[in-house]
């Protein structure tokens, strides 16, 4: 049996599953498996994975369900006591398996781990982004009382190109979301179970890229209207699965996030997404200068692509290895 189960799932990305099978093929630490779940793909992604002769790598195909439901199929079918999983169209760097694995073994309290990853085609360092912005590297557990950038940033310490865990992690919480065929925010909502309850390992080293510019999710996209995610419709389990002492700390990061989400709908012109928000998290009431803000926008929404093209401006003054990350798919 393998020690690690690599899972990827797989929906129309034959221009990039070669690159990213090469990826793992290139991993200098090689007790793996490889699980595609084929999410019902219509172009040959599929047959360029049947044409990697290769004893680790299976193929397994379903009617698609989403990413969700992808990576817990192959989770299910997988055998190793170690999961990690891996995008269509991401990659990762030689050294990723084996400095996640030696990690695991030096620190048998940590539950799982992450690593530094690059961002889109510029390489954003989105490992050093988090250091700048407080996120410790070594052995962590989010504090009772993290400051606001802190707990703002503390979710990107994962990713789904960029993370180990250890198998009974996965399934104490029932994998990724998957209702609805979710395919937004889908890993957003596990990793929050997650990170309330547990002990992890973190490097600021990139070991792994994604590659952002073929999502169609991420901000880079050209969609018009982002769906709201299930950790800002489907409260209650997150606090079911969340200790007592962190409760509180958890409707903050919801609170913080909702607004983050009211903006972003505002600013897409989807009015009755931010009013549904402002109805489901009062908390954003009470932040008053937050909320004369949205008000501002709402009653004023021409106003909205001026302070667009001021906030480009200001951020093309920025430096980008220090600029916010755009990765929404990330939380």
């Amino acid at each position: 049996m393998a020690n690690i189960s690599v899972i990827i799932p797989l929906y129309n990305k034959a221009p990039y599953i070669g690159r990213t099978l090469d990826s793992v093929l290139a991993q200098t630490y090689s007790d793996f498996e490889v699980i595609v779940v084929d999410d019902g793909s219509d172009d040959n992604g599929p047959d360029i994975v049947t044409g990697c002769h290769d004893k680790r790598i299976r193929l397994i195909r379903q009617q698609n369900a989403g990413p969700g439901a992808a990576r817990n199929h192959g989770t299910i079918m997988s055998r190793a006591p170690l999961v990690t999983y891996l995008d269509a169209d991401d990659e990762w760097m030689p050294a990723f398996l084996n400095t996640s694995v030696k990690t695991l073994a030096d620190n048998p309290d940590c539950d799982f781990t992450t690593a530094g990853y690059y961002i889109g085609p510029e390489k954003i360092n989105r490992g050093r982004q988090l250091t700048n912005h407080g996120i410790p590297t070594g052995p962590w557990r989010l504090p009772l009382d993290p400051g606001r950038e802190q707990l703002s940033y503390a979710l990107g310490v994962f990713h789904s190109c960029s993370t180990l865990y250890k198998r009974w992690l996965i399934e104490k919480y029932g994998g990724f979301y998957t209702k609805n065929s979710c395919n937004y925010g889908e890993d957003v909502y596990l990793w929050l179970q997650i990170i309330f309850n547990h002990k992890f390992y973190r490097h600021e080293e990139p070991l792994a890229w994604y590659h952002c510019e073929a999502s169609e999710l991420g901000l880079s996209s050209s969609r018009k209207s982002f769906p709201l995610e299930p950790s800002l419709t489907d409260i209650e389990p997150l606090y079911r699965n969340c200790s007592l002492e962190y409760r509180p700390l958890l409707n903050r990061w919801l609170t913080i996030h909702a607004l983050g989400a009211v903006h972003l709908n505002i600013e897409l012109a989807d009015m009755a997404k931010a009013r549904h928000l402002l109805d489901a998290f009062p908390a954003i009431k009470t932040r008053r200068l937050e909320y004369l803000k949205i008000k501002v926008k709402m009653l004023f929404p021409r106003l909205i692509p001026y302070l667009r093209r001021l906030r480009t401006t200001a951020n093309r003054l920025i430096p980008r290895q220090n600029a916010p990350c755009k990765d929404f798919d990330n939380g």
